[in-house]
């Protein structure tokens, strides 16, 4: 038998790795094979319940919108794994309320538009909660300047509900209630603004399948109607066959208290943990359950690029990805108390100092000279410093206020953003698209009569029942600025080791500032801030929206620090200074003048019994020459140390009466007394050394 030549062979297994693909070629198969059948060329159920992708635990915005070719459209956009703000097609995507716990809830007092009190709905709530579909709507994709009036109309037009279903979309806090969509009446359409990111409680009152019908329609800027359909479908309960369920189809059940299987996404390793709350885009469990959510190929649809102020970092992602297994949001705030004695726990002597422990002395830290106080020149009501935070690995990048632009409505967020291993606080501006990033200094909030409301009851460490305050809100207003915070920052989220702290480390102003979470139906959720020195835990690849309450009209400045472990060792820490005009500004600068010459008139002279006064709210300290100080714990060295309760009282009371043993200007002081000292120890061993040398050499 002859051997095939060596090299033929290589030649036939050549043509026959390349005659492969071409067997697979459309063309030619087309040409070799028969075309197929109508009953071959249909898919089955299952494989068009395979393409569908299924949403049960994702931050989404359900309704996306655009302007494309001068023709809205409605979408969905959806934190994939892996794949932030992924662009949907509705028609190929379900979102799925499981029937857990976590989402079926019975109808609180004063909420008869859901249904009979104690009823059972099932939710999907404004604030995200672990392992919860998070679904909202979105109209950043629209350019200010596009729409007349730089707002369109977006309404539900039609819906499909299992017997005994209906739905309400509705925005709840402290501060009330708004209705927003139902199936039930009709309600008046919503008016949203261009540049919005917003979520809502959506309750649905029976399980099954529900197919709503959204119309959004406005005028472009040339004058020209636009409008557009989208039905999207919404399944409460498990899903039905023909949407990837299990053989036996769900049916619709009557509102019952009934639990259901299921299997717990939720990290409970700690049972005090609570579940990220408000505008949080913290990442929610992407771990499956009983229905785990499936997902149909995509192609990631990538931000536009953000431009940049003053060479910034390049601006990170809208939204964050779910990331598996993450566990719920830690919020760490003091409760309410004397913040004079939260300030006395956050002293605490520098770490590694290796000295042995010395005396923790009261000082007085000069927050108001007594000739400014005469003057009414200087300080405010709510002037107070936290301490000074620990040494971070880089340097604090603080921003330059070169000028301001006054921000009178839009959305905002306060970043920390690493850039080269450098972590500055700067603030995504979205009022363009793309977004822009700011120095914090560069934009002042003003909050006018929009922003104006009365405090709710309960809340009286605010502000008494009643009271007029000042709201930036958890849900975005169109004449208020919309503040929040982000920790989306590529580079922050790829080299930190852990959640980023955001402190108040500073607050100046005519009243008090408060900022918390909103909770379920309304209610006051967590506290972020209720006074200088508050520190707030947030995940990474977290955008949240919380209430921020300011109680007086006038101007205010509030320094926010964050503070991010780094996967490299240590921490970066920067800080940056939001700026807010709050009312109105004339007639608060001629209230604080007023106060000032009062203060000064009762300030310039001693009382008759030599006795200052401590201030409960601020612990602040006035001394009997008119002068404000604050008492802190430093050795006598000027490191920080804790002081006692017992220990602070005593000290700010003996410093009323002007009889503190102890006192110092300020810590800077100390340690410009300290290096002092030791630069002469330093001089005098060097002279000794000298003549010692010259005494050898004689």
């Amino acid at each position: 038998m002859h051997q095939f030549p060596r090299a033929l062979s290589v030649a036939a297994l050549s043509l026959t790795l390349l005659a492969g693909p071409l067997a697979a070629s459309p063309a030619v198969a087309e040409q070799g094979s028969p075309a197929p059948t109508a009953s071959q060329a249909a898919p089955t159920a299952s494989q068009e319940a395979a393409a569908r992708t299924v949403l049960t635990v994702e931050h989404t915005d359900a309704l996306a919108m655009a302007l494309a070719n001068g023709q809205l459209e409605l979408f969905t956009y959806a934190d994939l794994p892996g794949a932030p703000r992924t662009r949907l097609d509705p028609t190929q995507t379900v979102f799925n309320l499981q029937d857990r716990t976590e989402t079926r809830v019975s109808v609180p007092a004063g909420f008869d538009f859901l249904g009979a009190e104690g009823a059972a709905i099932w939710l999907a709530p404004q604030t995200q909660a672990a392992g919860v579909l998070w679904p909202g709507w979105n109209t950043e994709g629209i350019r200010p300047g596009e729409l007349v009036g730089d707002t369109l109309t977006l309404e539900l037009v039609n819906t499909k509900a299992p017997d005994g279903g209906s739905v309400e979309v509705f925005q709840s806090s402290p501060f009330g209630t708004q209705r927003v969509f139902s199936s039930r009446e009709k309600l008046p359409a919503l008016q949203q603004p261009v540049g919005s990111h917003v979520h809502a409680n959506w309750a649905f009152t029976a399980t099954g399948t529900y197919e709503l019908t959204f119309r959004a329609s406005a005028t472009r800027a040339d004058g020209t109607p636009v409008s557009t359909e989208q039905t999207y479908t919404f399944v409460v309960g498990q899903l039905p066959t023909e949407l990837g369920g299990p053989t036996e189809v769900a049916q619709p059940t009557s509102p019952s208290p009934t639990v259901a299987p299921e299997t717990p996404v939720v990290d409970s390793s700690s049972p005090s943990t609570p579940a990220p709350t408000e505008e949080s885009e913290a990442p929610a469990s992407a771990q499956p359950t009983e229905q785990g959510p499936t997902y149909a190929p995509f192609t990631p649809e990538p931000d536009p690029a953000s431009t940049q102020e003053s060479a910034s970092p390049q601006p990170d992602q809208q939204h964050s990805a779910p990331v598996a297994g993450s566990s719920g949001q830690i919020h760490r705030a003091p409760a309410a108390q004397n913040p004079a004695q939260q300030h006395s726990a956050q002293q605490h002597p520098v770490a590694g100092s290796g000295s042995t422990p010395q005396q923790c002395l009261a000082t007085e830290e000069v927050v108001k000279p007594a000739d400014q106080a005469q003057q009414g020149e200087a300080g405010t009501a709510n002037r107070a410093s936290a301490r000074t935070l620990d040494k971070p690995a880089f340097t604090i990048q603080k921003a330059v206020n070169t000028s301001t632009s006054k921000a009178t409505s839009g959305h905002f967020d306060f970043g920390a953003v690493l850039s080269g291993g450098n972590l500055s606080a700067q603030v995504k501006d979205d009022r363009t698209s793309p977004a822009t990033w700011k120095q914090p200094g560069a934009l002042t909030f003003v909050l006018g009569d929009g922003a104006k409301t009365t405090m709710p009851g309960g809340m009286d460490h605010i502000a008494p029942a009643g009271a007029e305050v000042y709201l930036i809100g958890a849900t975005q207003q169109a004449t208020v600025p919309w503040v929040g915070w982000n920790t989306q920052n590529p580079e922050l989220v790829a080299q930190a080791s852990g959640p980023a702290t955001l402190t108040l480390t500073d607050l100046q102003g005519p009243g008090r500032l408060s900022v918390f979470l909103s909770g379920n139906f309304g209610s006051a959720g967590t506290t972020v801030f209720n006074g200088v020195g508050d520190s707030f835990s947030v995940p990474l690849n977290t955008h949240q929206h919380a209430n921020w309450v300011f109680t007086a009209p006038g101007a205010y400045s509030a320094t926010l620090t964050w503070t991010v472990p780094l996967k490299s060792g240590g921490q970066a820490t920067a800080s940056g200074t939001l700026n807010f005009e709050v009312g109105d500004m004339a007639q608060a600068q001629q209230q604080t003048q007023q106060q000032d010459a009062g203060s000064s008139s009762n300030t310039q002279a001693p009382s008759g019994d030599g006795q200052g006064s401590v201030d409960s709210a601020t612990g602040l300290v006035t001394r009997p020459d008119g002068s404000q100080v604050r008492i802190v714990g430093k050795t006598a060295d000027g490191r920080d140390c804790t002081l006692s309760e017992d220990e602070l009282a005593k000290a700010q009371q003996a410093s009323a009466r002007g009889e503190l043993a102890y006192t110092g200007t300020s810590s800077t002081g100390a340690l410009v007394a300290a290096g002092t000292l030791a630069l002469l120890a330093g001089a005098g061993v060097l002279l000794f050394t000298r003549r010692r040398a010259a005494r050898r050499a004689a």
